[in-house]
């Protein structure tokens, strides 16, 4: 069973020429944000999700990895 991915998408805007939208990717208190000029698309926000939790897979089993190593396993 996986767990939950939140994704948000708001936009900035700081009173100046710098306005963006960003998109809070979040799972397992673990988070991750990426700016747009423009409002990211459903298809773009897929596409990250899917890398964000490619990359915490990949980040999980690295750890368990050098835990094994420092208990001598």
């Amino acid at each position: 069973m996986s767990e939950p991915v939140e994704a948000m998408v708001y936009y900035v805007n700081f009173n100046t020429n710098r306005r963006f939208w960003m998109l809070k990717i979040s799972a397992h208190g673990d988070e991750d944000h990426f700016k747009f000029q423009a409002k990211p698309t459903r298809k773009q926000i897929r596409e990250l999700k899917k890398q964000f939790i490619r990359e915490a897979k990949e980040g999980s089993k690295c750890l368990v990895e050098m835990i094994r190593a420092m208990q001598g396993g």
